[in-house]
């Protein structure tokens, strides 16, 4: 059923507005989800909103714009959760605990490892708009995750730090979520219960803090 938008006196209101950007949102995430991103048309999506294409193309400017929206509001917990880490400046080890426990929760949440399947099915089709993704969501996280290590470690200053701290940060996300999503992506269930989930992140994080302590301690001692 199309949703009505307008007032009595034919102006659209501001929430029969915002209802329908809602719809379409929504609709395009349960047809990219479930056909993946080349089998799915704006017309397609038109008629589960029960709209016209026009209306559709006043919001988003092509199926691409589409699809890079709807991953944006699949990241919104992630987003979120690196605004919250960006309000912790007096101890970012912290910080950045918090957010890796964001991190493990938002790549095991089935909307997530589901937009990931349909990127890995349509990479090659959409390689530019993948490229686009990641350097809009992925670098901004990693850039993120780096930024905190280096406030952490007081490192950074030099391209060498920079280098290690580029690394480190990839290390830290695969530890983390690596193993946990992978079983994810192919159908499995890698926590029987969410307190697994818990002992695994205290686990590998207490592995990765020793590590960063004994980091300190060396850069602390000097040459």
């Amino acid at each position: 059923m199309a949703l009505s938008v307008h007032k009595s006196g034919g102006r659209p209101s501001v929430e029969g507005t915002e209802a329908l950007d809602r719809t379409v949102l929504d609709s395009a995430t349960r047809a990219f989800l479930a056909d993946g991103y080349a089998a799915t048309s704006m017309e397609r999506i038109a008629r589960m909103v029960g709209c016209s294409k026009a209306t559709i193309y006043r919001r988003h400017h092509s199926k691409e714009d589409l699809f890079r929206a709807v991953v944006r509001e699949r990241c919104r917990h992630l987003f979120d959760a690196m605004q919250e880490a960006s309000l912790s400046p007096a101890d970012p080890l912290l910080a950045l605990r918090q957010l890796m426990w964001r991190f493990l929760e938002f790549s095991l949440i089935p909307e997530t490892v589901e937009t990931y399947r349909v990127m890995i099915a349509d990479g090659r089709r959409i390689p530019a708009l993948l490229d686009s993704l990641a350097d809009e969501i992925g670098r901004t996280f990693h850039d993120h995750i780096t930024n905190l290590l280096a406030r952490a470690l007081h490192a950074g200053d030099t391209p060498a730090e920079a280098r290690w701290l580029d690394q480190l940060a990839h290390g830290l996300t695969g530890l983390i979520s690596g193993w946990a999503f992978r079983l994810a992506l192919v159908g499995r269930q890698p926590f029987e219960t969410a307190a697994d989930k818990k002992q695994f992140f205290d686990t590998t994080w207490s592995a990765f803090a020793m590590m960063l302590q004994a980091s300190r301690k060396n850069r602390d001692a000097g040459p």
